[in-house]
Parts: structure tokens; sequence; C-alpha cells
């Protein structure tokens, strides 16, 4: 058990690991087993990704990249602003006339 604590759960307090209870020691197995799974799915994600991105289409005779840039594979900007929520700006215009205009 120690052995494994010190390899795999990155705890090096001997006291610590002698006052875990076997429950306790189980769930961070456990959580160290899933942070690995984690750590295979974006190995795999990333392989799936370098494949998509040479994605190649037909155009007449011609083989052209799917993605010609890296935007149009991954726009980030576009996916910020959806987790931010960001309203463009007319959106947001007409907004703060609205509170303006129910505060007059």
């Amino acid at each position: 058990m120690q052995l494994n604590c010190l390899r795999y759960l990155e705890m090096n307090d001997f006291l610590e690991i002698d006052r875990m209870t076997i429950s306790e020691y189980q769930l961070r197995q456990k959580a160290y087993q899933l942070r690995q799974l984690d750590q295979e799915y974006f190995l795999h994600l990333a392989a799936w990704k370098n494949y998509e991105v040479q994605a190649q289409a037909k155009k007449g005779k011609k083989q052209v990249p799917v993605y010609p840039t890296f935007q149009s594979f991954f726009d980030y900007e576009k996916l910020q602003e959806k987790i931010v929520g960001y309203l463009p700006q007319g959106e947001n215009q007409e907004f703060l006339d609205l509170v303006k205009k129910a505060n007059t």
C-alpha cells in the first residue's frame, strides 16, 4: 500500500499514508485510474484530431484540404464566446435600450 501511495498517488508523507483508511485508499486509487483514463482519452482525441485535420476533399481533379486554415478547423473565439455568453454588439445594444426604457 505504501509503495502504491508513493508511486501513483503522489503521497510522500508516511504519517498521512498510515492514517489513511482502506476506503480512502480505494477512493484515491479509483481517482488515479480515472485521471489515467482522462489522459488516455486526450491522447486518443489528439490522434483523431490529427487524422481529421489531414482530411482531403476532391475538388475537380485536385485534392484540397477540408480545413484550409486552423480557424476553420478550431474556431477558438467562437467557442470562447459561446462559453462566456458574448452577445454581438447589435443584440447587446437592443438589450441596453430595453433596460433604459424600463427604468425611465
